[in-house]
């Protein structure tokens, strides 16, 4: 943003190749893809989470093509954690409003 203030210019293309990572650290976050809500601080923790991967994946020369398959993954794990996590939530409160009828 400084810099796009100072140049009167911005460059659209920064962030091209950037959106699984973001994808990534949402759900990371704890943000459900399913609806719901997040929030900044878990979101955080995500960003921090998936830039640690990232570099822990290049410094062991991991090529780019592979270290977006295992980005997928943490996604696919990520997503398949928070579809039981709901599906446990939904059998409490069913098992809670059969209780107190």
């Amino acid at each position: 943003m400084l810099s796009s203030s100072r140049l009167e210019a911005a460059d659209p293309n920064p962030g091209i190749g950037l959106e699984l990572q973001v994808i990534a650290s949402v759900v990371i976050g704890g943000t459900s893809l399913l609806g719901g809500r997040g929030s900044a601080i878990a979101t955080f923790v995500g960003v921090l989470i998936i830039s640690t991967l990232e570099t822990g994946l290049s410094q062991i020369g991991t090529s780019e093509p592979f270290k977006r398959i295992i980005t997928g993954l943490v996604i696919i794990v990520a997503v398949i954690l928070d579809i039981h996590r709901s599906h446990v939530q939904n059998k409490e409160a069913v098992a809670s409003d059969l209780k107190y009828s």
